[in-house]
Parts: C-alpha cells; structure tokens; sequence
C-alpha cells in the first residue's frame, strides 16, 4: 500500500491512451487480487506466516496471487505515469515481495508437508499459459481437469474448499 502512495501522477507530457492502457492494467490487477484475497479467506494476513495451504482458484495458477496483483497493479500505476521515481518505487516494491515470499515459502514448507509438492507444480508468481496443439486448452487448466471428482471419489470438504488443514 505505502507504494501506492509513493507513486507520483502522470506529467503533462504523458499521452492520454498510455495514462487509459496503465489504469486498466492497474484496475485489472486490483480485480485478481481481490478475487485472490476471497480465495485466502482466514489465510490472509500481512505478516508472511502459515495460516493455511489454499491451493484453490488462482492458487491453482500461481503460489502467490495477491503479491502478483500488487505488482500488477503498481506496474499498471508506473505505465500510467512512467517516471525515474515511479519505476524506483516499482522496483522497491518487487524487492520487497521477493522477500515476502521467500518468508511465507519457508512457513509454509515447515507447517505442510504437501507445500513441496504444490511448490513443485505451481509457479511462483507468474502463471503458465501455453495453448495445447491438439487439446487446445491452457496447460494451466490441467489441475482442474486432472482433479475432478469421478463417480467412485466422494470430495472430502478440503478438496472442495482447496484449503489444506481443515477437516
């Protein structure tokens, strides 16, 4: 948030469709971070520590969504009003969340076992969309299919919640 506030308004010099194209990438990355923070629920906390393993909804795509909506939507303020200053603040901001993670991996791997395996086929920060020649659908998609429950599997509330720990 503090970068939010560090960023400073686009100069006159700046075109009105560059200034349009950073909002929407802005407004774009503040949506996929709410949606991530839903999916948290209880999980979420500013402090990097173990709450609970959720592996649902953008948690399927990436490990941590929320910092790559923050990112996102400071990348989206710095298209809109570029500037030596704004890109500094950018950058701090991305130092600054690559240690987040760091932090929150550890907590994670340490309080759940099967974090390693979820950090194995889930990317970090940035999700993998690859189009399937024959398939024609996203490799990201994979888990949601591979998932699913067949007639003889009745879900358990972990596997409907995608929240690891609750029972």
């Amino acid at each position: 948030m503090a970068s939010v506030i560090a960023f400073t308004g686009p100069g006159p010099s700046v075109p009105d469709g560059v200034v349009v194209a950073g909002e929407l990438v802005a407004v774009t990355f503040c949506v996929w971070l709410l949606v991530a923070a839903l999916f948290l629920g209880r999980c979420f906390g500013i402090l990097p520590e173990a709450r609970g393993l959720v592996t649902a909804g953008p948690y399927r795509l990436v490990r941590h969504p929320v910092y790559l909506g923050e990112i996102g939507a400071c990348s989206g303020l710095a298209i809109a009003a570029a500037s030596p200053a704004n890109m500094l603040v950018l950058a701090a901001l991305v130092a600054g969340q690559a240690v987040r993670m760091r932090l929150e991996e550890r907590a994670l791997t340490d309080a759940f076992p099967q974090y390693a395996s979820y950090a194995a086929r889930t990317p970090r920060l940035w999700p993998r969309f690859r189009l399937a020649v024959a398939g024609g659908i996203l490799d990201a998609a994979k888990p949601f299919v591979e998932r699913a429950p067949t007639p003889s599997h009745h879900p358990s509330r972990a596997d409907l919640s995608g929240v690891a720990g609750e029972g």
